[in-house]
């Protein structure tokens, strides 16, 4: 299992802009490898899905500065938006997983 790219803002974080061409590319391996992305929010699990992505992480903080510093949205806010994202996957038998960042 490889979690092989992060769907977030290339705004907030430019260096994960290629997000799509690392899914590609990993995906077009002929390895036996599981791979998945890291999703914030709705907009970041649907270009991970259209990349092809089938499985994706969603990610909440311990507390509520962590939660402003890494996703710039309250700690509830992150929770409902995750809690969205796994409807969407679920819907569509996309699989997740769920991570706490600290």
């Amino acid at each position: 299992f490889i979690e092989a790219a992060s769907f977030v803002s290339p705004k907030a974080v430019p260096q994960m802009a290629g997000a799509a061409d690392v899914i590609a590319g990993c995906l077009s391996s002929v390895d036996e490898a599981q791979y998945s992305a890291l999703v914030p929010n709705l907009k970041g699990f649907e270009a991970a899905v259209a990349a092809g992505v089938r499985e994706v992480t969603v990610l909440t903080a311990a507390t509520e500065a962590m939660s402003r510093r890494n996703t710039n949205c309250s700690l509830q806010d992150a929770v409902d938006r995750a809690s969205t994202v796994v409807a969407n996957a679920k819907q569509r038998g996309i699989r997740t997983r769920g991570a706490i960042a600290v």
